[in-house]
């Protein structure tokens, strides 16, 4: 069981991976919004 900050600092992480793929792809915002819900 990973700790509160773990938890919070990998969600980050993860999230900031998800825009820059996004970014990338040029993906509409809509999407990357939608998909960072998730």
């Amino acid at each position: 069981m990973k700790s509160l900050a773990e938890q919070i600092q990998n969600a980050f992480q993860k999230h900031l991976f998800d825009e820059q793929m996004c970014d990338r792809r040029r993906t509409s915002v809509l999407i990357c919004c939608a998909h960072s819900q998730l």
